[in-house]
This record gives C-alpha cells, sequence and structure tokens, in this order.
C-alpha cells in the first residue's frame, strides 16, 4: 500500500534552473501580493524554477539511466554560463497558473533548452513535446488573477542546470535534485 510519502514505481522527473538566494528572494517578494489575492495554490519558495526539458513519469530503474545523460550532456549541451531578466508577470486562464517570465525568451535559454531536449530524444528518453515557454510558476488553480503588479526586472544567472525528481505527497510536491550540471563542466551526481 502507498503512504502519502511513497509513490509508485518512478516518479516525474524534469530538468529546470534554479534561481540563486537573490533571484528567488526578488520573485517571492515581489510577487506575494498577487499570489495571495489570485486564489491559487501558491508555489512554495524552495520549488521555485523554469522546466527546460518535462520528462513525466520515469521508472525507477530509469533515474539512473536520466541521471547519467545528465553527467554526459552537461561540458556539451552549453559552452558558458549566461545571464537573462525575467521581466513579465502573467496569468493563463486555461492552465489556472500565474507565472513570471521573460517578454523575449533570450537565444542562450532557448538554446540550452532545446540541445538538452535534443540530447534526451537520441538517448529514447523524449521529454514532453510541448513549446518551451521560459516561465516561474508562481501559483496553480488559480481562481483569479486580477489586476497584476507591473513586473520588477529580476536578473537570473545561470550558471548549472538540475535533474529533478517531483513527487506528490500529502503535504504538497518535493522536488530532490538527483544531479547538478554545471554548465561547460561535467555533472555531479547528487
Amino acid at each position: 500500500m502507498n503512504t502519502p510519502d511513497t509513490q509508485p514505481a518512478g516518479a516525474r522527473l524534469f530538468f529546470a534552473l534554479c534561481p540563486d538566494q537573490g533571484a528567488g528572494d526578488s520573485i517571492y517578494k515581489s510577487t506575494r501580493n498577487a499570489v495571495q489575492a489570485s486564489g491559487g495554490r501558491p508555489t512554495s519558495r524552495e520549488n521555485l524554477h523554469i522546466t527546460l526539458a518535462f520528462l513525466g513519469n520515469v521508472a525507477a530503474d530509469l533515474e539512473a539511466r536520466v541521471a547519467a545523460l545528465a553527467t554526459d550532456t552537461a561540458a556539451e549541451v552549453a559552452a558558458a554560463p549566461f545571464s537573462f531578466d525575467l521581466d513579465e508577470i502573467g496569468y493563463w486562464p486555461g492552465s489556472q497558473v500565474l507565472w513570471y517570465g521573460c517578454r523575449q525568451t533570450p537565444d542562450t535559454l532557448r538554446e540550452l533548452a532545446m540541445q538538452l531536449r535534443r540530447r534526451l530524444q537520441a538517448a529514447r528518453l523524449p521529454p514532453k513535446a510541448d513549446k518551451f515557454v521560459p516561465h516561474v510558476t508562481l501559483a496553480r488553480w488559480v481562481r483569479h488573477a486580477g489586476a497584476l503588479p507591473a513586473a520588477v526586472r529580476i536578473p537570473w544567472e545561470v550558471r548549472e542546470f538540475v535533474l529533478m525528481r517531483s513527487e506528490t505527497l500529502a503535504a504538497g510536491v518535493r522536488y530532490t535534485p538527483l544531479a547538478r550540471c554545471t554548465l561547460g563542466r561535467q555533472a555531479s551526481l547528487l
């Protein structure tokens, strides 16, 4: 029998960018009122991220293979660290998501996501085939976005991407990093 702290064989895996302390705090503080007013379920501060590639449910026996792919890919996916700005807050009524993102996706960010997705495809571990729209989910199941505040420009330094495991527990969603992939260098498994 599954308890709230366990999941059946496998969990959802995804590759993501996680904000540094300053960017994460800025996102959280500048959007707190909008998130509360939305009536949605807020994303916890520690779960803020931008998804690069979502694999979905992956059998437990394939997790090591995906982590090894991250290790092999890290040095090849992007040559150097880069930065971009978050500069837009918005709401998608169809998916009921309040988000923070970029007015225009920087080429370096798009290329990182596309290279990673191509590597996953080549390894026969295809990510979900969705359009890459870089954003940080602030709240889900938003009932009313209301008047959104003006977005504060938040710089985001990209030095690494992370392979994450997502587990839904009774207390909420828990993300566990499985590998940290420093741009231009080899990954480290956690």
